[in-house]
Order: structure tokens, then sequence, then C-alpha cells
């Protein structure tokens, strides 16, 4: 399932490489769907905006590889301000026991 089978879709994409982020704009260009990508250059996630807040259906996270505990916390703590309540947050991990500690292996917790 991509954008064109969800019309209404838009994507907010965070990335903190700037080679990355060339990378973004150009497949969103190519695809076809850019006016509903939003490209954001952050190190981490920033406050979201008014119209984003609460209002991410499905957040996929792909955290650095060996971060320090600090910083998947600092990365991971932002996440509910985007999320709508209970929306599912799926993550790229390659220490489940870390992840598991961080609840990043199910829903968002909201608070």
């Amino acid at each position: 399932m991509g954008l064109d089978d969800r019309p209404g879709a838009r994507v907010v994409a965070v990335e903190s490489n700037f080679v990355a982020l060339e990378h973004l704009r150009a497949n969103a260009e190519t695809a076809g769907v850019s006016a509903r990508v939003e490209v954001r250059a952050s190190d981490g996630l920033p406050v979201p905006e008014p119209a984003w807040a609460r209002a991410i259906e499905l957040a996929l996270v792909n955290p650095p590889t060996h971060p320090p505990e600090a910083e998947l916390d600092r990365l991971l703590a932002g996440l509910a301000a985007w999320m709508l309540p209970g929306a599912p947050a799926l993550c790229v991990v390659n220490r489940p026991g870390r992840a598991a500690r961080h609840r990043c292996t199910g829903r968002v917790p909201v608070g």
C-alpha cells in the first residue's frame, strides 16, 4: 500500500542526514507525491506544529544504529506529541531488549 492507495494521506519525514534528505525529496518527486510529503531536517523530532500535533496515524522510526541511551530516550520521548492516541509506532532496532525498555515495540504511550 502506498500513498496512491490513500489519496488523503500526508507524510512528514524527519531526517538529520542531508544526503538522505535530498533522496527523500527526489523519491517523493519521482513518485509524484511531493505535494503530500513534508521533509524536515532535524536531529531528532522537532516540536510538532499545531497541524501535526497528535495527528500522526503511524510512525516509522529508524533511530541511529548504536545511539547512547540518552539519545534514544530523547528521540522516543518526543514521539507521543506527534501521535494520535493509541497510534502504532514501528521501530527498526538492532538491540531488541533496549527497544522493549523504551516501549518501542507496540503502541506509543500518550500521556
